[in-house]
């Protein structure tokens, strides 16, 4: 069958477009049920999901102080070295190649 007019590709168009949502539609309904059910087999099931949601902000929080306290250890040592008359401060030792 051969199209000869504009509003026949048209419909054809439409006609492929919508098997092509239709199909992607189920595809991705059966490929998520899929998924739940292998997560369920798994045991991941909504409190691991909590689980590492609430693991994810520990380890936030933990980022969070391990910087202030690097901050705080910096600004420390800045203040250490003002503090010292420049023929005090410590020299690095001298290498040699």
């Amino acid at each position: 069958m051969m199209l000869t007019s504009g509003a026949d590709v048209a419909l054809a168009a439409v006609v492929l477009g919508t098997i092509s949502g239709t199909i992607i539609t189920v595809v991705k309904t059966i490929a998520s049920r899929a998924s739940a059910r292998e997560r369920e087999r798994l045991g991941m099931g909504g409190d691991t999901e909590l689980r590492l949601q609430r693991m994810e902000q520990a380890i936030d929080a933990i980022a969070i102080e391990v910087e202030r306290m690097s901050e705080s250890q910096r600004f420390t040592a800045k203040v250490l070295a003002e503090r010292l008359p420049p023929s005090e401060r410590a020299l690095p030792p001298h290498q040699s190649s």
